[in-house]
């Protein structure tokens, strides 16, 4: 579990499912969620941009 807990931390859920060309780095945190490692919130929104995804095309679970 990280030991960094601070304003702007990134958290997704344990079985948020990914676009499958989308590689984000990320470790345990709590049960159930993981903290997104190495990217701000800037950085992932390109990310998810550049793979022609966004909270509209978010693959359903």
């Amino acid at each position: 579990m990280s030991d960094t807990n601070i304003a702007g931390t990134i958290l997704i859920r344990e079985d948020t499912r990914l676009p499958a060309n989308l590689s984000i780095e990320s470790e345990a945190f709590l049960p159930g969620w993981r903290v997104v490692k190495s990217l701000d919130r800037s950085t992932l929104a390109r990310n998810i941009e550049g793979v022609n995804c966004n909270f509209s095309t978010w693959p359903v679970r």
